[in-house]
């Protein structure tokens, strides 16, 4: 295993306001996901604001291809033989005020754990100093951008799913090859774990590579899913 510390090489000029609040918006969201919703109110807040590609594509609404008395169930999570019983349509009926909206929703929601801090380690360590070097506002609508092209990349390979796709590995993604491109000499502490624990320096450009590798051959890995 694999996990980037720090990258000392690089001095920040100025605080990371964008980067943070990326990051703080999508911890927020995800303990509002993982401790305030129920079973219930968890599936349904993943299906109205996460991008759900039969929908975004305008090939329907999938509330409305559910009868009023189509009924499934749900086992509550860490209660034993306690079930919800709900109507199908409810789970995606609401959500924003357009589907479209969802393209940036999706960005800040994360499954799981290993999800959330994987994704938000990298951005703490490669997106300070990209925006650093961008500024502010070209920071923060280059990330978006990023998001928004790893959507339509992820939409076009998944037409006709109706589950939804949330996460912001996408624009993380285009925020490392910033960092690639900007300093393609910077060494990155990284901590590897294999058999022994060791913390060694890696040359910013090997690391990113490896991890879009890893991220590719992942998502090759659910194509026949």
């Amino acid at each position: 295993m694999i996990f980037p510390i720090s990258d000392p090489d690089i001095a920040r000029k100025r605080f990371p306001v964008v980067n943070v609040s990326l990051i703080a918006i999508s911890i927020v969201v995800f303990l509002y996901s993982e401790f305030v919703l129920d079973s219930f109110e968890l599936t349904k807040f993943y299906n109205n604001y996460g991008v759900v590609p039969f929908e975004l594509t305008g090939q329907g609404d999938i509330s409305g291809m559910f009868q009023a008395e189509d009924v499934s169930v749900l086992e509550v999570e860490g209660v034993r033989n306690q079930l919800i019983f709900y109507r199908l349509r409810d789970v995606y009926e609401g959500g924003p005020p357009t589907v479209w909206l969802t393209l940036f929703t999706s960005m800040f929601m994360h499954v799981g754990w290993v999800h959330l801090i994987g994704n938000m380690l990298f951005l703490w360590i490669f997106g300070d100093n990209v925006e650093d070097r961008l500024g502010r506002v070209k920071y923060l609508f280059f990330y978006l951008i990023c998001g928004l092209f790893a959507a339509a990349a992820q939409v076009a390979v998944n037409l006709d799913t109706g589950v939804p796709l949330v996460g912001a590995s996408g624009a993380i993604a285009g925020v490392l090859g910033a960092y690639l491109v900007l300093f393609p000499t910077s060494r990155i502490r990284t901590l590897m774990w294999f058999i022994f624990i060791i913390v060694l320096p890696i040359p910013a450009w090997l690391l990113i590579v490896v991890y879009m590798l890893l991220q590719f051959f992942s998502g090759i890995s659910t194509l026949g899913g």
